[in-house]
């Protein structure tokens, strides 16, 4: 096409000029640029892809929360274990010094619980054989030699606390089968339980003892009259 202007007295006649086409691609050659379409063409090669800059940015942010997170879990992890190992090396060494108080406290333990268990669970008549009534139980209280005393630290959980019992090689003098050895120590024990039996009658010894007086007493008095 031609296109041309005119003023009324002068026309100026206009050719058309082309950016694309063989004849654009040479002047654009010849001037060191490209043509408009391969311009748009590298344009669009070569934008940014702000699509992964963000994905990038989301997985940057998401992997440095997860090691922050991993560390802080880990530290809370090496924290709770170091406390939860001390805790069981304590409760450990609280349960030996328990043992050990048991064996020697009347031998709780093993043997002990035994003897223990046995004079409550088996009273019945059924049980038992050669079955005599206790005599001169008064005596036999008599020469017992209660004591107080202070368990040693290794034997006790409280060390400074006051006990009322028996020594027992003494016990065994007068109660030799009611001392026993507690094998897991060596230690020899006695089963207390077996002393209630002993009590009992002593007291009603001395109830009978005292009745007898005082019947005596009153006998007495009506005969001075």
């Amino acid at each position: 096409m031609r296109f041309a202007a005119s003023n009324g007295r002068n026309t100026i006649a206009f050719n058309p000029f082309k950016l694309s086409g063989r004849g654009g691609e040479n002047i654009g050659r010849a001037a060191g640029m490209s043509t408009l379409p391969n311009a748009w063409k590298s344009v669009v090669k070569h934008k940014p892809n702000y699509g992964k800059f963000g994905a990038y940015a989301v997985a940057g942010q998401a992997a440095k929360a997860n090691a922050i997170s991993k560390a802080a879990a880990t530290s809370a992890a090496n924290s709770w274990k170091v406390w939860a190992t001390k805790k069981a090396a304590d409760a450990k060494a609280a349960a030996t010094r328990q043992q050990g108080t048991n064996n020697m406290i009347g031998g709780l333990i093993k043997g002990g619980a035994s003897i223990a268990m046995g004079a409550m669970m088996f009273s019945d008549k059924s049980t038992k054989n050669t079955i005599e009534r206790l005599e001169n139980a008064t005596q036999l209280l008599r020469e017992l030699k209660p004591v107080s005393f202070y368990y040693n630290k290794e034997y006790s959980l409280q060390p400074g606390l006051k006990h009322y019992g028996f020594i027992a090689q003494e016990y065994r003098e007068q109660m030799p089968d009611a001392t026993y050895t507690e094998e897991s120590t060596g230690k020899l024990c006695i089963d207390t339980n077996e002393l209630i039996g002993v009590l009992v009658a002593a007291f009603k010894e001395l109830e009978s003892r005292i009745t007898r007086l005082e019947v005596k007493n009153v006998l007495e008095a009506v005969g001075a009259k």
